[in-house]
């Protein structure tokens, strides 16, 4: 009987965010403007503030030089921008491409280190300073990340005490802060996401490719820069990434190894400004 190979297709991984979790700045946010935040998730909370637009029309020679002006400032501040982004890279993690190994024990500073540079490769490709590592936010991150892995759940919201939510996490950082978020995602142990592959040997954790090739399980450098590519993929992920209002990030992993295909990562990560 001839053997039939079966190809499965992973979804894309599956992702959360909480954006301006401080009650009190939304709050102030609201009383500028008509709209107000809703609900205890926030996706996002904008103000929308009166302005005026003024247009001079038609041309008049007198203004001529001020546009010429202000085009060539443009085409310079677009050429630096350009230039900028050419000379970001991503900077080499030590230890980051070792195979994670969930079975014996996560390096929780590696996995930070790992998705901080992730972070700042698109920040600097964005013209957005760097953000810096901060214990405290890697702490509760990976706190959360390892109740979501025991929960099986993806949620903002948590049975952790002291922690029951993004804010509540933020505050128990230390941290000091004016403006916080949060992201959080799902992935496969393997690099399987968003991949067909088939189950070579189940018992094993052996999966190929349609191409025949092994899939690998996920090296820290890869599980930082498959999640963040995610995170970057999704508009309301991406502004928490680039967010010129916070200035320090935590990232933690937690694994479920019931999962499916050899299991799951949960990560998770708390910005503060």
């Amino acid at each position: 009987m001839p053997i039939i190979a079966i190809f499965m297709k992973r979804p894309r991984p599956i992702l959360g965010l909480e954006k301006d979790p401080s009650q009190p700045a939304c709050q102030r946010l609201s009383r500028m403007s008509a709209q107000s935040c809703p609900g205890n998730v926030r996706v996002s909370c904008t103000v929308a503030r009166n302005a005026a637009t003024c247009r001079r029309s038609p041309w008049s020679p007198e203004m001529i030089p001020r546009a010429v002006k202000l085009l060539a400032a443009g085409i310079l501040a677009g050429l630096t921008l350009v230039g900028a982004a050419d000379a970001c890279s991503r900077p080499t993690v030590r230890g980051a491409d070792a195979a994670i190994r969930p079975e014996e024990r996560i390096d929780q500073a590696l996995v930070d280190a790992a998705i901080l540079a992730e972070l700042n490769y698109h920040r600097c490709k964005a013209g957005v300073p760097a953000l810096a590592d901060a214990q405290g936010l890697r702490k509760v991150a990976g706190q959360h990340a390892k109740w979501m892995a025991k929960a099986r759940a993806l949620s903002h919201k948590s049975q952790t005490p002291g922690q029951a939510n993004t804010l509540a996490r933020i505050k128990a950082s230390g941290v000091r802060f004016r403006a916080g978020s949060e992201n959080i995602g799902q992935i496969a142990r393997f690099q399987i996401d968003g991949k067909s592959f088939r189950i070579a040997d189940g018992a094993s954790c052996g999966f190929r490719g349609s191409d025949g090739r092994v899939i690998p399980p996920h090296t820290y450098a890869t599980l930082a820069r498959t999640i963040v590519t995610y995170w970057m993929a999704s508009a309301d992920h991406r502004r928490n990434i680039l967010d010129r209002k916070v200035t320090r990030v935590g990232s933690g992993v937690g694994f479920d190894g019931k999962a499916p295909y050899c299991g799951n990562y949960y990560v998770s990560q708390n910005f503060a400004g």
